[in-house]
């Protein structure tokens, strides 16, 4: 294995423990059950199993539904948390944080 595939396996590996670590938190209130709940495990882990699905159904080879398992893991997490922010504030459903 060549020495920047092995630097960039450790660096996607960070990224994503610090992803996990950020974002997988429980709901302590009504705007963190939209943002973590529904956003990052509903819509996040929803998007990334259903495109899991889908191209192990159009047959795509096992090399690729490899390294999509591990690139579209965190993409999916943070498009889930981006999604339920958006659905928090289309909601008007204000943060503790910033309520004051």
């Amino acid at each position: 294995m060549r020495p920047s595939l092995l630097v960039f396996a450790f660096v996607w590996v960070l990224i994503t423990g610090w992803t996990f670590h950020r974002l997988w938190r429980k709901a302590t209130d009504r705007y963190t059950d939209f943002v973590y709940k529904f956003g990052v495990k509903g819509f996040g882990l929803g998007s990334y199993a259903l495109s899991i699905l889908l191209n192990a159904a159009e047959h795509v080879s096992q090399r690729e539904l490899i390294i999509q398992l591990l690139v579209w893991l965190p993409f999916s997490l943070w498009g889930g948390y981006l999604f339920g922010r958006v659905l928090a504030w289309s909601l008007n459903v204000k943060s503790h944080d910033r309520a004051a």
